[in-house]
């Protein structure tokens, strides 16, 4: 995924660690993700600053075992705690192909030159500015395997989501999105479900995502299984900052 990306974006690895600035004004775009439980506390500490310098609002996201540890981590640099997001699963397909068939409502796989649709209805279904869901799209956009994808009714874009598929025969799924005014009609299931069976399609063996508070009952009736929460931090907002979460 960062292969392709701009070069104001940074990446730094650790044992573990994943640290990162896209300079997109979204804590959970920029700093640190750790995926091991035995990481070094104090390269956590050092990366953290690292990041924190940058100047934009950042996270860190971390296995639910770390918790105690990094909590003196992120108080000393003036984070405060978030809600936990869930990591979670999906290696049994039954409910898709059901959820993925809404009256009215057609998904198809965007074509090059339309990522302006997914932009939009990312901006309208997360109410953040356009130009943040513009500034994520062009971060991903070179991903290699990144399939955008847009529910339709009538040829009007009303929900989207994005896949990419990584290296343990998995598919992410990630920047669900679907605008106030169109939701409590399925439109999110259907869009995830056809994301995640096309993702099945072409090779993965199951699907994976983080939700959010207001997603998870929609993962959870698709088949979606919690792995772990993992607590997450994030630096003291700005006035520039938006609390935004571009994912699900």
């Amino acid at each position: 995924m960062i292969t392709d990306a701009p070069e104001k974006y940074w990446r730094r690895l650790g044992y573990g660690i994943v640290a990162f600035v896209s300079e997109i004004p979204a804590p959970s775009m920029n700093g640190l993700y750790v995926f091991r439980h035995d990481v070094d506390v104090q390269e956590v500490r050092t990366l953290l600053m690292e990041v924190s310098q940058a100047g934009f609002p950042f996270c860190l996201q971390a296995r639910p075992a770390l918790r105690g540890a990094f909590a003196k981590v992120a108080d000393e640099l003036g984070m405060a705690p978030d809600e936990d997001v869930p990591l979670m699963v999906l290696d049994d397909p039954t409910a898709l192909r059901g959820a993925a068939q809404t009256d009215g409502l057609t998904v198809r796989l965007l074509a090059p030159g339309e990522q302006a649709i997914h932009e939009d209805l990312l901006a309208a279904g997360f109410e953040m500015p356009s130009d943040t869901a513009h500034a994520i799209m062009e971060l991903i956009a070179g991903a290699r395997g990144l399939r955008a994808f847009v529910g339709e009714v009538a040829g009007t874009g009303f929900t989207t989501a994005v896949t990419l598929p990584s290296t343990d025969a998995s598919v992410g799924v990630f920047n669900v999105a679907t605008p106030p005014e169109h939701r409590r009609r399925g439109y999110g299931a259907a869009i995830t479900a056809s994301a995640v069976l096309d993702g099945l399609d072409h090779g993965a063996t199951f699907a994976w995502l983080q939700s959010s508070v207001s997603g998870y009952p929609v993962y959870q009736r698709l088949g979606f299984r919690v792995v772990e929460s993992w607590p997450v931090w994030v630096a003291a907002p700005t006035t520039s900052a938006t609390t935004a979460h571009p994912a699900n």
